[in-house]
């Protein structure tokens, strides 16, 4: 009669060997007793005895007391904000596939195929007639398990590309998002809003993030930005003024956190070298984008430009209509002027008057 052995005693003679009985199978086996201490013949009665041991240690008891040590631990506000924060701007795409792919395929393919019945296959965002291959059903919230058909739009590959990269853009530059929208969630409360009402179910994360996206020149890098924006410069011979009109820019005031509407005019005299006219909007619309006061920003913008493009002169002129005023407090229109002045048009009058010429102030 053969009697099974271990690994270890596979290969090694009976003298050398001890027999034993397996304590989960029963079965007699040889070990080797230097290295084994005779207790399973095989690493899965090992295995199978000490998951009995472990199933056998959770009693009723133990489990009702774990299970109210885990609701305790979900109710604790501390650490909501430690999983949300993890949890950072939304789901990561292996949560999002892994919830879409186990409870929501067969609700994704209904939705899609009614959501197309109703609406045809029209890309919702630039138009175009789209064929079989070509739809792309987009989350709007994100949430690939949310098929409510509002939540739902039809896009082309194009489009759908476009959309993620802008969500890209702001997704993880502001810090705490969901810690934000949390506070926000609480003032509102306080406020006596009602957020089960289907209007304001989402809006403290659409609150969160459009100040995300409002806050977005106090990142980190805003100053490197704005060095390399104003470094993609061509060499020129010209020595006429150039300037930029009402460009319109969207900021909040730093007192009461209310829209602000600039009408921005740049005017720059070259020195061997002219920059591209989106370049001056870009490095506008990252200086005013953040709670700031105009006349900081106005000299925040025209010190820029002279210090990395190196004009002769540069002049900014700002109006500002401020809804702080427009909204609450004396409720009345105006516009509020600064302007900043560096170079050829601090000293010369002339090149003064001819920038406000050709803006027509």
């Amino acid at each position: 009669m053969n009697i099974k052995r271990t690994k270890s005693a596979d290969k090694l003679s009976l003298d050398k060997l001890k027999k034993a009985i397996c304590k989960s199978c029963g079965e007699e086996f040889y070990y080797y007793p230097p290295v084994e201490k005779g207790l399973y013949c095989s690493w899965k009665c090992r295995y199978n005895d000490h998951s009995r041991i472990i199933r056998e240690s959770y009693t009723p008891e133990l489990r009702k007391l774990k299970k109210e040590l885990a609701l305790q631990q979900m109710k604790d506000k501390k650490q909501i904000e430690i999983r949300r924060e993890k949890c950072g701007y939304d789901w990561s795409d292996e949560q999002r596939e892994k919830v879409s792919e186990e409870k929501t395929k067969d609700s994704y393919k209904i939705a899609k195929k009614i959501i197309l019945k109703e609406r045809g296959r029209f890309c919702e965002r630039c138009g175009k007639e789209l064929g079989e291959k070509k739809v792309v059903i987009h989350h709007k919230n994100g949430r690939r398990w949310d098929n409510n058909l509002d939540n739902l739009q039809i896009l082309c590959s194009s489009c759908h590309s476009k959309i993620h990269n802008e969500i890209g853009k702001v997704s993880h530059r502001f810090a705490g998002l969901a810690t934000i929208e949390n506070y926000i969630a609480e003032m509102l409360k306080r406020l006596g809003v009602d957020l089960d009402d289907p209007n304001f179910i989402e809006t403290p994360l659409r609150v969160a993030r459009m100040y995300n996206e409002f806050f977005e020149g106090l990142r980190d890098g805003t100053e490197k930005e704005i060095k390399d924006t104003l470094s993609s410069v061509f060499p020129s011979n010209v020595d006429l003024m150039i300037v930029e009109q009402d460009i319109e820019l969207y900021s909040l005031c730093p007192h009461h956190l209310l829209p602000v509407v600039y009408k921005v005019n740049i005017g720059y005299i070259p020195n061997g070298k002219v920059i591209g006219v989106s370049k001056l909007v870009r490095v506008a619309n990252l200086i005013f984008h953040k709670p700031v006061l105009q006349e900081d920003a106005t000299q925040e913008l025209a010190d820029a430009i002279y210090k990395y493009l190196k004009p002769q002169g540069v002049m900014v002129f700002v109006k500002g209509q401020h809804f702080c005023m427009v909204m609450r407090g004396v409720r009345t229109k105006g516009w509020v002027t600064t302007s900043a002045i560096k170079g050829a048009f601090k000293e010369e009058p002339e090149a003064k008057e001819e920038f406000l010429k050709l803006i027509q102030i």
